[in-house]
């Protein structure tokens, strides 16, 4: 970066606004990350030019609303034509240690779901009896619990709360048709 002068944070954000009049989402820019020279927005430039005014450091401010600009059609269209083949050699290259990765990678992710199945087999086996017996034993506890409790509700219902819709489950019964 030059040691060009910056504006306040309020010159330098009137500046970047001006700047993007008219710049709408999917234009290519500078600085719209202060780590990423140009890349193309995903959202109105005021969303980002309001975050760096609200979020950003108070010393960053003006720099970064300084160097956030668009780009012109000629410099992005350059940009670009000469990136593609950058990136697709990029690509090929991950492409080719990504399949590499994953043959490595499906023998010992196979054996280790085999293995994991099984001990979730022994584990539901072991777990199921446990659960029957405490569902058998449960069962009647909670029975007898919502019967004494519907009859206090009942009791309540009819002495304190007549004409009241509440019919066990909801205050909205008709919802429930």
């Amino acid at each position: 970066m030059t040691n060009e002068k910056l504006g306040s944070i309020e010159e330098e954000a009137a500046a970047c606004r001006a700047a993007f009049a008219g710049v709408t989402v999917g234009a290519w820019v500078l600085f719209c990350h202060h780590n990423i020279i140009v890349e193309q927005l995903s959202e109105p430039p005021e969303n980002r030019i309001s975050y760096i005014l609200r979020k950003k450091p108070e010393n960053e401010r003006a720099a970064r609303l300084h160097w956030f600009r668009p780009l012109s059609q000629t410099i992005a269209d350059d940009y670009r034509a000469k990136r593609e083949p950058i990136y697709d050699d990029y690509r090929a290259k991950c492409d080719q240690l990504d399949d590499d990765y994953r043959a490595k990678n499906k023998p010992i992710y196979d054996d280790y779901r085999a293995k994991r199945e099984q001990l979730d087999d022994d584990y539901r086996a072991k777990r199921d009896p446990i659960d029957d017996d405490y569902r058998a034993k449960r069962d009647p506890i909670d029975d007898d619990y919502r019967a004494k409790r519907e009859q206090l509700d009942d009791d309540l219902m009819g002495r304190h709360l007549p004409g009241c819709p509440w019919n066990g489950k909801t205050l909205f019964p008709e919802e429930e048709a």
